[in-house]
């Protein structure tokens, strides 16, 4: 069995046997032990506007959309996978980003080096072949990307660090200076985003933990979910739901306090603490501090 679908069969086993308040209301899937206060808040807020919709392994399930818990169940999963992931692999939990630019024109050398015989890279081969027939769609454009995907990212950095390192190599090799007939089918931004970026963030991990060229090559791959979560891009369109910001290891409650999911609040409440007595249906959760919040209905709110 891979270790992926070990994973898959271990959250299995602990749906199956966990206990009510241990399981997201929405997704049914385990919940971190201990919520951060971002996750707290914005689970108070979707029981708000949810209704309970029992399920045999999860009688605290709630019917909500998709749209409304997604980023939400995503977030749970971050935290309950990827940031113990990062910790026991030590990756950087915080970034200089500040600082990044200038750790990127310390790298002109060997990034010259690399855009002078792009054949060179580990990752041409692979950017190459996505625009031959066969591929999907075997052409530049949106379903092109597919190919690369798992070749493509920052890693640790996330899509903050991917945008500011794309912004750095686009100044450092303008358009105009590309040698497109050398490098046909593979564009100019291809060469960008798919071979020196990658390569650029492998050289950046080997200057942030100290580790080989091929050991900074599995890091950049492990750790992207995580880099996408925990440095996300920050400008946020209107049209989309507001991602969850917080500190990485910020907790909500003091440990051991509860939520009690069996009704929800009327209308979001912040600075909350939920009852500290022992029910059944609760959630575990850190610390927090404000005023009390009773999620049972009164006869005339009935």
């Amino acid at each position: 069995m891979d270790r992926d679908a070990e994973e898959t069969s271990v959250d299995r086993s602990e749906t199956a046997s966990s206990k009510p308040g241990t399981l997201c209301p929405f997704c049914d899937e385990p919940l971190p032990p201990i919520l951060s206060s971002a996750l707290t808040s914005e689970l108070l807020r979707l029981m708000s506007i949810s209704v309970p919709d029992p399920l045999p392994d999860n009688p605290l399930h709630r019917c909500l959309s998709i749209q409304h818990h997604a980023t939400f169940c995503s977030r749970h999963e971050y935290e309950r996978k990827e940031i113990p992931k990062a910790k026991t692999h030590q990756w950087p939990l915080g970034i200089n980003f500040y600082a990044l630019h200038r750790r990127i024109e310390n790298f002109q050398d060997e990034l010259e080096a690399i855009m002078d015989d792009l054949t060179g890279s580990q990752f041409y081969k692979i950017s190459r072949d996505s625009f031959s027939p066969g591929s999907s769609g075997g052409k530049p454009g949106p379903m092109r990307g597919f190919d690369t995907l798992d070749t493509q990212g920052a890693g640790y950095y996330g899509e903050k660090g991917f945008a500011l390192m794309v912004e750095a190599l686009e100044s450092m090799f303008p358009e105009a200076s590309y040698n497109f007939d050398a490098y046909k089918p593979v564009t100019w931004r291809a060469a960008i985003e798919e071979i020196l970026t990658p390569e650029l963030t492998i050289m950046l991990i080997v200057e942030d933990m100290g580790v080989s060229e091929e050991e900074a090559a599995q890091i950049r791959t492990a750790s992207r979910l995580f880099g996408i979560h925990a440095n996300p891009i920050e400008d946020n369109p209107t049209d989309q739901p507001p991602k969850i910001k917080e500190e990485l290891v910020e907790p909500a409650v003091a440990e051991g306090a509860l939520i009690d999911l069996t009704t929800p609040p009327t209308s979001p409440r912040p600075e909350a603490v939920v009852k500290t007595e022992p029910v059944e249906g609760t959630l575990k959760i850190s610390e927090y501090s404000g005023e009390v919040i009773d999620l049972t209905l009164t006869d005339d709110e009935l």
